[in-house]
């Protein structure tokens, strides 16, 4: 499952085919060539589950957008799936020292 959540606080919910689309039509609609990087990575790992959370810096020309992807994932047969993205847009964040 993967979730919006907007500025309001309302939460949109996607199944991966359509969200996937979703992210290519963002993209070839975009005037400016987007650029997303993650600035930080935190994983927490409880047995066969896994909890990231991932603080990303999205660019397009000029503009800079940041927020956060927060993913849980399952270990099955060996090998780690996500099952579940919430994401979601914040203010620039403060600066390290």
């Amino acid at each position: 499952m993967i979730q919006l959540q907007d500025q309001k606080g309302d939460i949109q919910t996607f199944l991966r085919g359509p969200f996937v689309e979703w992210q290519r039509q963002q993209g070839r609609r975009a005037t400016e060539k987007l650029v997303e990087t993650p600035e930080t990575i935190e994983i927490v790992f409880e047995e066969d589950v896994a909890r990231v959370s991932v603080l990303w810096k999205l660019r397009a020309g000029p503009r800079t957008d940041w927020g956060y992807d927060h993913f849980t994932l399952v270990r099955q047969a060996g090998r780690w799936q996500i099952v579940h993205l919430l994401f979601y847009s914040i203010p620039e964040p403060p600066r390290k020292r």
